[in-house]
């Protein structure tokens, strides 16, 4: 069995890996938005802005959708490199794009994975709960037992410090 050290420490992973994910989520959508505007201010057509996503629904906090927007955009400024200079949009900036993507697609890998090994230490976490609680009736059950056998019992002492109306006098 794994030691308790190894729940906190799936944890911290799993929130890094996240965090990560996250952070290179930020960078792809920031660099989105910026071909988007380039398209839009440069008047070009319905059917040019939709070849570099814009108008497509992105949820700048979900991997496919980020990913989905910087494919099409490397799709088609690769495809026509005057149509996408021509946009402001240079082969470094391409190569950015390509960065992000990738980091994107490692970081979701390394997140996703980290997720499925967590409920590992959730179970493990779950086990040790569930044994505290078990110990914590047997301790309640015995008191209850030695309470019972002394002087009062152990019900009257609960209502001794009511302030309440008792349910007789209700």
């Amino acid at each position: 069995m794994p030691s308790c050290e190894s729940s906190p420490r799936v944890r911290q992973e799993a929130k890094v890996a996240t965090a990560t994910q996250a952070a290179a989520l930020r960078i792809g959508y920031t660099r989105v938005k910026a071909v988007r505007s380039a398209v839009r201010k440069a008047h070009a057509s319905k059917e040019v802005q939709q070849a570099y996503g814009v108008g497509q629904v992105v949820n700048p906090d979900v991997a496919r959708d980020v990913k989905c927007v910087l494919q099409l955009i490397l799709d088609r400024a690769t495809t026509n490199p005057e149509e996408a200079a021509s946009f402001g949009i240079l082969q470094k900036d391409l190569e950015a794009i390509a960065v992000a993507h990738q980091a994107i697609t490692d970081a979701d890998k390394t997140q996703d994975h980290k997720q499925a090994t967590a409920p590992l230490s959730t179970q493990e976490r779950n086990r040790t709960a569930n044994r505290i609680l078990r110990a914590v009736a047997r301790i309640a059950a015995l008191t209850g037992l030695a309470r019972s056998s002394g002087a009062g019992s152990f019900s009257a002492e609960r209502g001794a410090g009511r302030t309440g109306p008792v349910a007789s006098e209700r």
